[in-house]
């Protein structure tokens, strides 16, 4: 349904949604699905760099670490302050 809400260009209610399904899928501890979900989001709305570091997040709870260091690098990219995504390279 979220994807609907993107689409739609209902940004607010799509997230809404996704957030709803992505704490579901992280106490199930189903990393992967929600990893797909996360890379969706991402590129439907690339601005959004709490997506990113959520991300990051949930790959480094899987131990996907070279998928968590790619969002940080991204993180990291756009703000070479971002003290809190540099912290998760550590």
């Amino acid at each position: 349904l979220s994807e609907v809400y993107f689409k739609t260009g209902q940004t607010k209610q799509g997230y809404d949604e996704f957030n709803v399904a992505a704490r579901d899928l992280r106490e199930a501890k189903r990393y992967d699905e929600l990893i797909r979900m996360y890379e969706k989001v991402i590129a439907s709305d690339e601005g959004n760099l709490d997506n990113y570091r959520n991300m990051a997040d949930v790959c480094i709870e899987k131990g996907d670490l070279e998928k968590s260091e790619k969002a940080i690098r991204y993180l990291l990219k756009v703000n070479s302050n971002d003290t809190e995504a540099a912290e998760l390279l550590v």
